[in-house]
């Protein structure tokens, strides 16, 4: 819910953006800029060539998008090297992101360039469950310590979603599909431009019956239901130019999900998660002295709100609980671009102020009740200063320098250094990075509080130390037969310290507390080939080597050995077919029942989709989720979905 405090201050950051808006607009326009394929917007001082970014990058297009039939940013995400996606049930379920060994909070999630992390999460981890693709334009993958550029929680990695925009002529689409597990999904867009305003709007609703989260071996002789999902999402992008050296912009989306959950143990009939996720953003851009100087104004908020409810049913008659955390975040940012020969710099700052409120009760039965209650806020200051160079047509390089200063911490001073160099007549291209990181323990494990089973409780450490990383890499791509054949190979070595895990004390009660460093270090490699002119194929291999002794199990589900595999072939002018394969080796996990260390199965899942244009406004479309019906849990104690058959149709015009 959006409280009267949290309604005037988004009040205030759209009355802001409107204030500045009126100060500037005498000084005129910036073009609308639609974003080329092999631009990396996320790149250190502003949108540059990817072949310029010396980072391990990894971009999805709203065509990739489209052609293997994604609806879901988690789906879109399993086939990037260095990332393992672990959805922990059917279609709804929490679902995280792992990048080059290191924990589903140390990747930090941007949408548009503003962080989305949950800041009333335990352990602030982003989950990508309800984040749908119908608005998406790209997704742009950063590995590697990136908190000398975007600062806190940027220790592993940055995935950076970046929304549509409109221009043009109105172009619009409806689409409806049908699955055997009960889905039907729908989405319409409309976008382009009137009256000298882009727009690009989206409504999408995504329902499914889905199938039993809990594996038939820990039913415990209860019968299997069916754990559904519903996920309704709205957003609006619109781009205006105010004069010849200024433009604004704003963008909001709303998202509303209800999961059926399996809490307890040996079923849960009735427990559901209902989320509610609002993002607004807006700003200015500014484009001066013919664009060496470009200054954007940006002003953001966000607001989770989460409820799980869980009452007693056949199987946990015992099991009465509800519980809502809510956690809010405003940001203003301005950055300033200036290009100087081949110099381009960024220098910026920023405010962030969040937000913490968790409240709710357990029932242990016996009159035995206990209330959860959590309040907690925060303030972050920091600068920072980028500068991508490029030295001829072959030389380049890119170095950040970050300055954050918590409210309830010292200093942090994080940096960058990305150098590369590309050698056009043999289609080499070497890159290197060095980098730093750094997270500050979220309010929830700081401040946090939840009664556990045994009627104790979950206690926040307000003593506890920002966790950091410190990590480098290098790597070497080739072409072959005119870029027909690409090959890439990458080293990356990363080591953590100041791991934040969970503990149990002699009490019973549990809290949170800094352990010792960890290392995690591997190889990303792939090869892309066009076989033909109707048909290519891509294979990805990422081999993860992680140090778990200090975090006795803390790092659990890093399969050593992942491998992702993809064909697609134009068939036809107006056909096109796909098939994906994952492979994922044997891990550690922890066992949901004794809470031990085990040893994960490793599984195969085989995806199959295809479309076929009738005419130019008309398409039907298919696809085949977990072909072979492969049996296996992401995470143990949680069953992913078997094999689902799912056809639909899309009218554009």
């Amino acid at each position: 819910m959006v409280h009267f405090n949290e309604a005037r201050r988004i009040a205030a950051l759209l009355g802001s953006t409107a204030l500045f808006t009126t100060l500037w607009t005498g000084l005129a326009q910036a073009d609308r800029q639609i974003i080329a394929p092999d631009i990396l917007v996320s790149a250190p001082a502003g949108p540059a060539p990817i072949e310029q970014v010396g980072s391990s990058v990894s971009v999805i297009t709203a065509d990739d998008i489209e052609r293997r039939q994604y609806r879901t940013v988690g789906e879109a995400l399993q086939g990037v090297p260095g990332l393992h996606i672990v959805q922990s049930g059917s279609k709804g379920s929490v679902t995280s992101v792992f990048s080059r060994g290191g924990n589903s909070n140390h990747t930090l999630v941007l949408l548009n360039g503003i962080e989305i992390n949950d800041p009333g999460a335990p352990a602030g981890a982003f989950d990508f469950s309800t984040l749908t693709t119908e608005n998406v334009e790209r997704i742009e993958v950063i590995r590697g310590p990136q908190s000398g550029l975007y600062g806190s929680a940027a220790l592993g990695g940055v995935i950076n979603i970046i929304t549509k925009k409109g221009e043009g002529a109105l172009r619009t689409s409806v689409r409806a599909e049908l699955g055997s597990l009960g889905t039907f999904n729908t989405a319409a867009l409309a976008d382009g431009s009137y009256a000298g305003i882009g727009y690009a709007l989206s409504l999408s609703r995504q329902a499914t019956d889905g199938s039993d989260i809990t594996p038939q071996h820990l039913r415990g002789g209860f019968a299997e239901e069916e754990d559904g999902n519903e996920n309704t999402a709205l957003s609006l992008q619109l781009d205006t130019d105010l004069s010849d050296t200024l433009s604004a912009f704003t963008f909001g989306q709303y998202i509303n999900s209800n999961a059926d959950t399996d809490n307890s143990l040996p079923q849960d009939f009735n427990a559901v998660a209902k989320n509610q996720e609002i993002f607004l953003s807006g700003g200015l851009n500014g484009n001066f002295y013919g664009g060496a100087y470009r200054p954007v104004l940006t002003l953001a908020y966000t607001d989770y709100t989460r409820v799980i409810i869980d009452h007693p049913d056949a199987a946990n008659l015992n099991t009465n609980q509800e519980s809502a955390n809510e956690g809010t975040r405003s940001v203003a940012k301005l950055e300033n671009f200036v290009t100087l020969g081949n110099h381009t710099l960024n220098l910026a700052g920023e405010y962030k102020y969040e937000e913490l409120e968790a409240r709710g009760f357990r029932d242990f039965g016996f009159g035995f009740v206990q209330q959860l209650r959590s309040e907690a806020d925060e303030y972050t200051t920091s600068f920072w200063l980028s500068d991508r160079v490029t030295f001829g047509e072959r030389f380049f390089a890119s170095a950040s320098v970050r300055y954050d200063n918590p409210e309830n911490f010292g200093d942090e001073v994080t940096y960058t250094l990305t150098p590369g160099y590309y050698h056009p007549e043999t289609d080499t291209r070497l890159t290197a990075s060095y980098g730093t990181g750094f997270k500050v323990p979220s309010l929830f494990e700081r401040y946090g509080f939840t009664p556990n089973s045994f009627g104790n409780a979950f206690r926040g450490n307000p003593n506890l130390e920002p966790e950091e990383s410190e990590g480098w890499e290098v790597g070497l791509e080739q072409g072959f037969l005119g870029g027909r054949i690409q090959t890439g190979l990458t080293y990356f070595d990363t080591d953590y310290e100041n791991a934040i895990i969970t503990v149990f004390l002699p009490s019973f009660d549990s809290t949170t507390t800094n352990v010792n460093e960890f290392n995690a270090h591997g190889v990303e490699s792939f090869i892309d080939v066009e076989i033909s002119d109707a048909l290519s194929a891509r294979a990805d291999y990422t081999f993860t080597v992680v140090d778990t002794q200090p975090l006795r199990g803390g790092q659990s589900r890093r399969p050593r050995h992942k491998v992702h595999g993809t064909l697609d072939w134009q068939a036809m002018e107006d056909a096109r077919l796909g098939l994906a394969v994952t492979w994922v080796d044997l891990y550690r996990d922890v066992d949901r029942v004794s809470g031990g260390l085990i040893e994960g199965d490793n599984y195969t899942v085989v995806d199959l989709t295809g479309s076929k244009d009738i005419g130019p406004h008309f398409q039907v479309f298919g696809r085949v989720n977990n072909a072979f019906d492969a049996a296996y849990e992401p995470a143990d104690g949680f069953e992913a979905p078997g094999r689902e058959f799912l056809m639909g149709v899309k009218v554009t015009f």
